[in-house]
């Protein structure tokens, strides 16, 4: 059988990642169990079988062998995860310290995931010479960082120290440190807590701020990830994922991968300062009523911004400042319990900032999904008690921010199928208030419950395929029943009513 991609090389890119044939949005090209699986950095005390938190204090459950965490389930069943690391602790008599209080965090795990790369090597040495070996980690870049000094002081000189794996060279852990921080994709379990996997094949994909790939990850224990198209790819076509958040403009982006992944990103997106004509990034201009500003190098975070207008220049400092200001008002807004005084709260900074920033902007886009998650979920006012206007106002919403990623993630993507998801439900009720308050015909009310049946139903051609156990995954069960109930309804509009 012919592979669904074949892996090239450039001096650019490295290794990259083809189709091999055409591919349909929603096919699978690639299926792979991860070389690792563990803790992320930072983390709280978890389970080291199940990554369910656990009390880091000495009140908490520990290996009955090592005496490290480990909840008594994965205690009774010898859990695979921490079998190896297990052996290295209990052979070498390492103690873990418990911690003063039940929830920090807790800078003795940091060397699990690494470790857990490191036997895993030493398992299975044809699978990373072949596939690991070659995967990008930075080294003269991460020797430049804080990162590399922590790593050293928490994990090189712990693994080489107190559990005297001097068989493992400085440069291999610092490698293997590298690898994860660089190449980890984060899955979660089925309590919801998050670990990083290291997937080799899929690091082959180059990476994009318009992916066309999507995955999902299973909690059946393997921890299986399939990917797959996004959209419709050609043969030939160059299969890209991302590490990065596609809803943040340039700058946050270009900052994110260059601390977290150290390389800067030349994408279409990234090259274009109107972003694929969405002014995703753009203020408005204050010297002029009509234009918007745009970097004059969106690579450069310190150049100056130019008017599509008036072309009067903005030095990006002046912007700044405004972006700040914003960005402290949603973090307040966030900290907030759901109330009616906070939904009115977001309304109104929404509308304020609306005269500063184009309509795209990704503060807005941030702005619409608090109101999108709050409207007709405040208590005592739910979807069905919303007045028309405010349930067309929420429909608007979330059109708002489907028209962005239909851009920026389009096709068959996690983000859109929650998206319409949400925008099923008021194009429903919307439906049903008008027709039943005589102010529609029923053939207009059929139209508007397909509608929302095709938005349901598009999310559930997504959802499907994330593992049932998953939030996503429940979803996706309400996501089949509503659409089946809507495609009812619709048929049961009778000609009488017409």
């Amino acid at each position: 059988m012919q592979p669904e991609f074949e892996v090239l090389r450039s001096e650019e890119l490295g290794r990259y990642g083809v189709a091999s044939r055409d591919l349909k949005a929603g096919e699978i090209l690639h299926t792979e169990t991860p070389m690792v699986v563990g803790p992320k950095q930072d983390s709280a005390v978890v389970c080291l079988g199940c990554n369910i938190f656990l009390d880091g204090t000495s009140a908490g459950p520990r290996c009955s062998t090592c005496g490290w965490p480990l909840c008594p389930e994965c205690d009774d069943s010898q859990a695979p995860l921490h079998r190896a690391e297990c052996r290295v602790f209990a052979k070498n008599r390492v103690k873990f310290q418990n911690l003063p209080k039940e929830a920090m965090v807790c800078l003795q795990l940091d060397c699990i995931t690494p470790l857990r790369l490191l036997l895993a090597k030493e398992a299975d040495p044809q699978r990373w010479e072949q596939e690991v070996a070659h995967m990008e980690y930075h080294e003269e870049a991460r020797k430049q960082t804080q990162t590399w000094k922590v790593d050293d002081t928490n994990i090189v000189k712990y693994l080489r120290g107190p559990c005297k794996l001097t068989r493992f060279p400085e440069a291999l852990i610092q490698q293997a440190c590298g690898i994860l921080e660089v190449n980890a994709f984060e899955a979660h379990t089925v309590s919801g807590n998050p670990v990083r996997c290291v997937f080799p094949k899929l690091a082959i994909f180059a990476h994009s701020c318009v992916p066309n790939l999507t995955h999902s990850i299973s909690l059946d224990g393997t921890f299986r990830m399939d990917c797959r198209a996004a959209v419709d790819i050609p043969k030939g076509g160059m299969l890209y994922t991302t590490y990065t958040f596609t809803l943040t403009g340039t700058k946050e982006r270009q900052v994110h991968l260059r601390r977290g992944k150290y390389f800067t990103c030349h994408c279409p997106r990234c090259l274009d300062p109107t972003e694929l004509g969405t002014f995703f990034s753009s203020p408005k201009c204050t010297s002029c009523s009509e234009g918007y500003l745009i970097s004059t190098d969106p690579l450069e975070a310190s150049s100056p911004w130019l008017c599509t207008s008036c072309k009067i220049s903005t030095p990006f400092a002046q912007i700044s400042e405004l972006l700040t200001k914003i960005e402290e008002d949603i973090a307040a807004l966030k900290a907030k319990p759901v109330s009616r005084t906070k939904l009115i709260e977001a309304e109104k900074l929404f509308k304020h900032y609306l005269t500063f920033l184009h309509p795209n902007h990704y503060l807005l886009v941030t702005f619409r999904e608090l109101l999108i998650e709050m409207l007709g979920h405040v208590e005592g006012c739910g979807l069905n008690g919303l007045p028309e206007i405010l349930l067309q106002h929420k429909i608007h919403l979330i059109q708002g921010v489907l028209t962005i990623l239909d851009t920026f993630e389009p096709g068959m993507t996690r983000a859109r199928a929650m998206m319409l998801f949400e925008l099923h439900a008021p194009l429903a009720v919307l439906a049903r208030k008008l027709f039943f308050g005589k102010k529609i015909t029923a053939s207009a009310f059929r139209e508007r419950l397909q509608e929302a049946a095709s938005a349901v139903g598009q999310a559930y051609e997504v959802l499907k395929w994330e593992d049932c156990r998953l939030s996503e995954g429940v979803l996706a069960s309400i996501c089949k029943n509503t659409h089946t109930q809507l495609l009812n309804d619709i048929a049961d509009i009778t000609e009488e009513e017409e």
